[in-house]
């Protein structure tokens, strides 16, 4: 079960970044190469995913504390290890 959600939570990153980084150029040329711009959006789509996840899971949780505090708890980091690297982009380099 964990091993299906985990892949699902990857998954709709991975799409969502490669769905949402070709629009990011705010006028400019259109690269073909990666730059930290072009990641600056998909990495807040992640984060808005991760946090939607960490709470959907937060309100389970009182239903199947056990198994589920575990895996809220991993993707509670997940969460704001990915949301202090957005931010720290968009102050940085935006």
């Amino acid at each position: 079960m964990k091993t299906i959600l985990y892949g699902c939570i990857f998954l709709l990153i991975i799409l969502s970044s490669f769905a949402f980084a070709e629009g990011t150029g705010h006028g400019q040329q259109a690269h073909n190469g990666l730059t930290i711009q072009g990641v600056i959006a998909p990495l807040g789509i992640a984060t808005l995913i991760l946090l939607i996840s960490t709470l959907a899971l937060g309100f389970s949780l009182p239903k199947n504390r056990k198994k589920l505090f575990p895996l809220h708890k991993k993707i509670a980091i997940a969460t704001i290890t990915v949301a202090v690297i957005h931010a720290s982009a968009v102050l940085f380099y935006h």
